[in-house]
């Protein structure tokens, strides 16, 4: 086992890939990721973002809130690249988040 697993994983009807860290001195979380058209992955990709960026965000956030609009719980944080951007996800279970959306924001 490696310190960072990546496995397929089915959520509903739809083929995701889920990525585990394990290496984290912090509660680790499986992060799950739809590759597939209309997923999670492209909806980032639409703000100009990486899945790397928002599990960065994820697991090491300097703020958080409730989204207004949906309800569901967002961070804030900085990318590898020095971007600051929030990231609005569902928590599937303690340890299981599926990022929504995520997107650039002003300082």
């Amino acid at each position: 086992m490696t310190a960072v697993d990546i496995y397929a994983n089915i959520l509903g009807d739809e083929a995701c890939l889920v990525k585990r860290d394990r290496s984290s001195p912090v509660p680790y979380y499986d992060i799950i990721w739809n590759p597939e058209p209309g997923g999670n992955v492209e909806h980032i990709a639409e703000h100009d973002l990486t899945p790397d960026d928002v599990e960065a965000v994820l697991l090491h956030p300097v703020a958080e809130d409730i989204s207004r609009s949906s309800g569901r719980p967002m961070v804030y944080g900085f990318t590898p690249d020095g971007r600051y951007i929030v990231v609005v996800y569902e928590e599937i279970d303690e340890h299981t988040l599926y990022p929504v959306t995520a997107y650039i924001v002003g300082i």
